[in-house]
């Protein structure tokens, strides 16, 4: 079989069962929703069947003198009691039920994903085209859940009517179900061809839509406020949007004679020609043949439109479907994701006195041919503060990421206490470390819970509050009117509080301090403090963090200063170590550290 081929009998098997799988996932959510989805369905297309056929045909053998006035009466009154009790059902599945359970399958999809998010590797989000898929899955998966039941409901039902129907039809006249083939087969065809150039519109505009939604956020965060207005970078900003619109134009101009093409064809035939000839072949048989009478007429006319629309209708389910399964395909490969660095890994419980060797380690980032890191080998004591200092792209944090089981290194092994880091519990290995990172978030929470980085409980009280004191917040957050208990930032919140970038910084240091961690990783921990407050943490974390209380400290800074207190340098160069030692020992054998701490020096002076 050929690779063609064998392609196209994936895409036809991935269309059911992406369809299959997404109507599982909504009916583990909500079976529910699934059953009353199904009833509503059902109501519509009986609804349809019962008035343009068995009411119809019931009226015309009134008319031709078949059935008494009184008979009439009691049918339409049945009519009317079903057509009302299904009017009351669906008032309440549309206007009640549906809305409550379309805000359970967005909040349950949006769940699945979240957890997801939390499994799936650092890198991934570094990946282009995973990144992409991500996107497209997080923004569509409620809906397209929602859309794929509403489309089987759709295809199930109209089929089962429709099999009443043609079998209805054939009692009459038997050639009548012929016009429904042309109509049919007609719309698989185009369909088909329509899928086909959506999907490649919609995966066209992709990188276009993003470049516009990144437009947009820097706009409007403030964040990018200060920028736009005291430069001209907003120009930059309107030339890259005004590039991705003239991209989606290209793309529809690319795509609209194809689509129209489909368009015009599937119309044209499936409804003047079609509709037009049924009607002639039914009035022929009437007129000429004598073969149907006038009540036959039109119980077979009504029969025969209904039933071309319920088909078509079945058939556009269908389209969409085939469609939607494309859209599927990306929330599969999400969800199926399988990471490298397994987020529930379970294995050794982690040691009290954690003493770290990196041995021969190099890393290399997917789709780079050189390696950040190159043939690293050192040992970082307990009870230490360490100081890893050098030019920006020396791999600093690079090697924090390997460190934090982000990353495994390409080459070499990272070892605790002797035993390679990859054996212990993750959760638990993680949970060793209080990290600053450079890039660090504040989130709109409370400032309680922005220190904590958990929901605030009565218990925490007092660790939050002995966080704030060491981070030297505690006379600001005093201030403050609602105190530890303020909103940070206005994303949800008029009143929210907005704290100097120093004071967002001792808010992230805190959470290390709220942490209790075996070990604090500072990356770039006192760019945003004045040189008072650089030292006060400094001093601080000295007296909390490895004075005889079996903690150690990591810090990653450009500025020198504070590898002066620290008990070891790692002075990185090229993802080399370029050089070892106390600082004293560096500035004695007046090589690269000693340039730069010189260099340094001289500006502060």
């Amino acid at each position: 079989m050929s690779k063609e081929k064998a392609k196209k009998n994936n895409n036809k098997r991935n269309f059911i069962a992406n369809n299959i799988y997404m109507l599982k996932l909504i009916a583990k959510i909500s079976p529910a929703r699934v059953a009353a989805t199904f009833f509503d369905t059902f109501a519509v297309f009986f609804s349809r069947l019962f008035f343009n056929i068995f009411f119809l045909e019931n009226l015309v053998d009134a008319i031709q003198g078949e059935k008494g006035f009184y008979d009439i009466v009691v049918f339409v009154a049945i009519f009317m009691g079903v057509f009302l009790l299904i009017q009351l059902y669906q008032s309440w599945y549309y206007n009640r039920y549906l809305p409550l359970s379309d805000l359970k399958i967005t909040k349950e999809m949006n769940m699945l994903l979240y957890k997801k998010v939390l499994e799936v590797d650092i890198s991934c989000f570094e990946n282009k085209d995973f990144y992409d898929k991500y996107t497209v899955a997080a923004s569509e998966a409620s809906s397209r859940a929602i859309t794929t039941l509403d489309n089987v409901s759709n295809i199930i039902t109209a089929f089962i009517s429709f099999g009443y129907l043609i079998g209805y039809m054939t009692s009459l006249d038997y050639l009548a179900p012929l016009f429904i083939i042309i109509p049919v087969t007609t719309t698989l065809i185009t369909n088909k061809l329509i899928n086909k150039y959506e999907h490649a519109h919609y995966l066209a505009n992709v990188p276009f839509v993003r470049r516009i939604d990144c437009v947009n956020r820097e706009f409007f965060l403030k964040k990018y406020s200060k920028d736009i207005r005291l430069s001209n970078v907003k120009n930059v900003l309107f030339d890259q949007y005004d590039e991705a619109v003239d991209g989606l134009y290209k793309n529809v101009d690319t795509f609209r004679r194809r689509k129209f093409a489909s368009y015009i064809t599937r119309t044209l035939i499936c409804y003047p020609l079609t509709m037009q000839g049924a009607w002639a072949y039914i009035s022929y048989k009437v007129i000429s043949s004598e073969t149907l009478g006038s009540g036959d007429f039109v119980v077979l006319a009504n029969a025969l439109i209904n039933s071309t629309t319920m088909i078509l209708d079945a058939l556009n389910s269908v389209n969409e479907s085939v469609a939607g399964s494309l859209y599927i395909d990306n929330f599969r490969d999400f969800m199926e994701y399988k990471p490298i660095i397994d987020e529930n890994q379970k294995g050794l419980p982690v040691p009290e006195n954690p003493v770290f060797e990196f041995k021969n380690v190099s890393f290399t980032y997917f789709g780079q041919e050189e390696p950040v890191l190159k043939d690293l080998s050192f040992t970082i004591p307990a009870h230490k503060k360490v100081a890893l200092v050098g030019h920006n792209g020396a791999g600093k944090s690079t090697l924090i990421k390997l460190l934090m089981r982000f990353y495994d290194p390409t080459e070499g092994e990272i070892l605790l206490n002797g035993v390679n880091i990859k054996e212990y519990d993750l959760q638990e290995y993680r949970k060793m470390f209080g990290t600053v990172f450079q890039d660090y978030q504040i989130y709109a929470f409370s400032l309680k819970e922005n220190v904590l980085m958990d929901v605030y409980k009565p218990e925490d009280e007092e660790r939050c509050r002995d966080a704030i004191a060491k981070s030297s917040l505690t006379e600001k957050v005093d201030s403050l009117p609602e105190k530890a208990d303020s909103i940070l930032l206005r994303e949800y919140d008029e009143n929210g509080v907005i704290l100097s970038g120093g004071e967002f910084q001792k808010v992230a240091i805190s959470r290390v301090f709220a942490s209790n961690s075996k070990m604090m990783i500072l990356d770039e921990p006192s760019s945003a403090l004045d040189p008072i407050a650089e030292h006060e943490m400094y001093k601080t974390l000295s007296k909390t963090y490895t004075e005889g209380n079996g903690k150690s400290v990591l810090m990653i800074s450009h500025r020198l200063s504070m590898a002066v207190s620290a008990d070891m340098v790692i002075l990185l160069s090229g993802g080399r170590i370029a050089e070892q030692g106390t600082h004293n020992e560096l500035m004695a054998l007046k090589g690269e550290y000693y340039d730069l701490f010189e260099h340094q020096a001289r500006n502060y002076v």
